[in-house]
């Protein structure tokens, strides 16, 4: 991978992405729940964490911090010539219709007793097989 290295304006659109997502009902909800389990003294400390959760950057391969979780769930990935995550089924629809990505089929549920169903799909994105 190749080391990411972010602008101030970049910088500002993480900030600005989650004070806004903050401002919706499910996350002040999540706030409430946490700030009650004493978990959290105030939401810029649950902001702070949101953003190193999501932003933050890690590792994918040789060592070099190159992706973070926002950008595996809602983007995708490349990882050693595969997709990886890429779960993010609007930008799934976008990319199929603007041809960079062929849909194939979708595996439902797996061998597992105690765990929940999961869905898997098998697509090419721009000449990567997930």
């Amino acid at each position: 991978g190749t080391p990411e290295n972010f602008t101030p304006e970049q910088l500002g659109e993480e900030d600005a992405f989650i004070k806004e997502i903050m401002r919706t009902p499910i996350m002040e909800h999540l706030y409430s729940v946490l700030h009650s389990k004493k978990l959290y003294n105030s939401k810029v400390e649950l902001e702070e964490d949101l953003k190193k959760m999501w932003f933050g950057l890690y590792r994918r391969y040789n060592n070099v911090l190159d992706s973070s979780g926002f950008e595996h769930v809602f983007s995708g990935e490349v990882k050693r010539g595969k997709v990886s995550g890429f779960h993010n089924w609007v930008r799934f629809y976008l990319a199929e219709k603007n041809n960079e990505l062929n849909y194939y089929s979708y595996n439902y549920n797996g061998p597992w007793v105690n765990y929940p169903d999961v869905l898997a799909m098998q697509f090419n994105w721009n000449g990567y097989y997930k």
